[in-house]
């Protein structure tokens, strides 16, 4: 017929081998696992939130975006957009774009760090936004009124670039 065992041992398949493996589990997540080159702006991300010890969503929620836009962020598939960009660089610490050889695109820099619009920054200097926008995209230089104004301003929103809207106000 069969086996009609009842019988049975609880022995180990290697009874002489008193040895216990261990080894730390990988990285379940892909994205972790992703080689990401240093010195490019993914590699600041990903330095930045291991060292602040934080899950890429908690990353995400913290600079005001979603988890999707941090992850192309952190394996350089895209860069920060406009919107994105001060809730970024408040995140890293610092501005990683290139310094700004023009005064329009200091003016841009500047005031994209302060999450002011065009409009806004007119505002607080006082002006119309089409001169702003002038100045920025290099169709017009200021008169030294106003060129005085806007250094002024310049030079609080570098001094104090962590504040959301540099609280000089020029009239």
């Amino acid at each position: 017929m069969g086996f009609a065992s009842t019988h049975r041992t609880v022995t180990p398949a290697v009874p002489f081998c008193h040895l216990t493996f261990s080894s730390s589990r990988p990285v379940l997540r892909r994205y972790e696992r992703t080689n990401v080159p240093e010195g490019t702006l993914g590699g600041a991300f990903r330095t930045r939130r291991w060292t602040l010890g934080l899950e890429q969503k908690q990353a995400a929620k913290e600079i005001g975006t979603t988890l999707a836009t941090y992850r192309n962020w952190e394996m350089n598939r895209s860069a920060p957009a406009l919107k994105h960009l001060p809730g970024a660089i408040a995140f890293l610490g610092y501005d990683w774009r290139q310094e700004a050889p023009s005064l329009g695109d200091r003016i841009r820099r500047m005031r994209t760090a302060a999450r002011l619009s065009i409009r806004d920054l007119a505002e607080v200097l006082g002006s119309d936004a089409s001169t702003v926008a002038g100045w920025e995209a290099g169709t017009s230089t200021p008169s030294k009124r106003w060129a005085d104004k806007l250094q002024a301003w310049l030079l609080h929103a570098e001094i104090d670039r962590n504040r959301s809207i540099p609280e000089l106000r020029c009239r």
